[in-house]
């Protein structure tokens, strides 16, 4: 009997330790999910006793990922929906975070125009998981599901009625071999968020954050981003020979954010300029767009302009920043010569091109000095691109009181018309032409008044 007193001790004492064992085991765990360190490697359904694992790393390689939500800027406030989006495939066992340039938004206080997620989760287990909402094939081989999240409206206001809102949802992946440039050769899915924010291009866009974790930042893009510096991920070099659009990007990150670019990343971006010349026309028409119509454009133009020159052909990295951020008349300036051909090139649309071709031509000439120089301007190149480029010169004014004093300038408001003429005895119907823009020209230049019978007093005096 005294045995088994002696031996119930034990085991109670075996299982008290057990029991104390457990418990750190448990905290420890729960301090490693919140620092990205995962002995389970991630995915084993039981961190944090049978917890949903929300790991970001796996034992051997998780250390190095920097996860810290207590030294983030401020708490992400992510939209219901998308949050909804992350939450659906936490619940079901998948990791899910918010990724790229709505991180970087957010961490600089500013509303992001768009909000992607990436997950572990296959597309097909993504389709899974929403299989109670519409699912979009954005990009399967991408592994890019877009899913339609039904956005609350008020059924009593038209206004504020139902609509949708598609979150698209990629997995983790792995690019192949870049040949292009442009493309990888392949695409493979990955587990680990690490392995696919290192293929992407800036430190300040491979940011993943998800509410529970905090920020997700192998490659210190939050430091980046205080300190307004663009620097490539990882071999500088390798990102901008992947792909040359990368070069485009960097510009135009900076014309906007006012960012410096580091200077390893700059010299690997000089180094892969020309590259550009070889891919999409309508890619790098998209970035120049952007770029030229940034804050600090000019700042571009005078730190990293030889880097653009060598990446479109034709450009003249002239300030633009005392001109209207309109992009048709930044443009103009631009491209000054052959400015309708390059723009062409570019695969700018018809509009853009003819704005920018006949700003282009003005900016070249005399400037206007008085009324009816402008109103010349309005005659010979329409209503349109002269208020564009009286804008462009900061007096538009100007036009805005000729227009309110309904001043002359164009046939359609000369007091005289065609059939007038013609009930004059005048019916050749070129004669009729030269007559009304010898008269266009009398009233602009206010040598005769624009009234119908000075008008036609003129026209007999001609006809004598």
């Amino acid at each position: 009997m005294g045995g088994t007193v002696i031996e119930n001790m034990w085991t109670a004492v075996v299982l008290g330790i057990v029991v104390v064992l457990a418990v750190l085991a448990v905290r420890k765990i729960r301090k490693d999910r919140k620092a990205g360190i995962h002995s389970c490697g991630g995915n084993c359904g039981a961190c944090a006793l049978g917890e949903l694992c929300a790991g970001v790393g796996t034992c051997d390689g998780a250390q190095d990922i920097k996860t810290n939500k207590a030294e983030a800027s401020a708490e992400i406030q992510i939209p219901k929906h998308v949050r909804e989006a992350l939450n659906t495939l936490n619940d079901a066992g998948h990791e899910a975070f918010i990724v790229g340039g709505c991180v970087r938004d957010s961490i600089m206080r500013k509303t992001p125009n768009d909000w992607d997620v990436c997950t572990s989760a296959s597309p097909a287990e993504t389709k899974v998981c929403f299989a109670g909402k519409k699912t979009i094939d954005i990009g399967m081989q991408h592994g890019t599901i877009g899913v339609v999240f039904a956005l609350g409206g008020d059924a009593t206001n038209e206004s504020a009625a139902e609509h949708h809102e598609v979150v698209e949802i990629t997995t983790y992946r792995v690019d192949g071999e870049y040949k292009d440039s442009r493309h990888p050769e392949s695409v493979n899915f990955t587990k680990r968020i690490e392995e696919d924010l290192a293929r992407r291009d800036f430190t300040m866009n491979a940011i993943a954050y998800n509410p529970k974790i905090g920020n997700v930042d192998p490659y210190g893009g939050q430091a980046d981003i205080e300190n307004k510096k663009i620097k490539a991920v990882g071999n500088p070099e390798k990102r901008f020979a992947e792909d040359a659009l990368r070069v485009m990007r960097g510009l135009r990150f900076a014309a906007q954010l006012g960012f410096d670019i580091d200077g390893e990343t700059e010299a690997a971006m000089d180094a892969q300029a020309e590259t550009v010349r070889h891919i999409s026309a309508e890619r790098v028409q998209v970035e120049l767009s952007k770029l030229i119509e940034g804050v600090w454009a000019d700042r571009v133009f005078g730190k990293y302009g030889e880097i653009l020159v060598k990446a479109v052909p034709g450009i003249e990295c002239a300030p633009v920043g005392r001109f209207s951020n309109m992009k048709s008349v930044r443009l103009a300036v631009v491209f000054p010569k052959e400015t309708e051909e390059r723009l062409r090139e570019l695969r700018f649309d018809n509009k853009t091109v003819a704005e920018a071709t006949a700003l282009a031509r003005l900016f070249a000439g005399d400037v206007p000095e008085d009324r009816i120089a402008i109103r010349r301007c309005i005659r010979s190149e329409g209503l349109e691109i002269a208020t564009l480029y009286m804008s462009a010169l900061g007096r538009e004014q100007e036009i805005y009181d000729i227009i309110a004093r309904g001043e002359c300038c164009t046939l359609r408001q000369l007091d005289i018309t065609g059939k007038d003429l013609i009930d004059m005895g005048i019916t050749d119907g070129k004669k009729i032409g030269a007559t009304l823009e010898k008269l266009l020209d009398e009233v602009i230049e206010e040598r005769v008044a624009n009234e119908k019978k000075e008008l036609m007093e003129v026209v007999k005096k001609w006809e004598q």
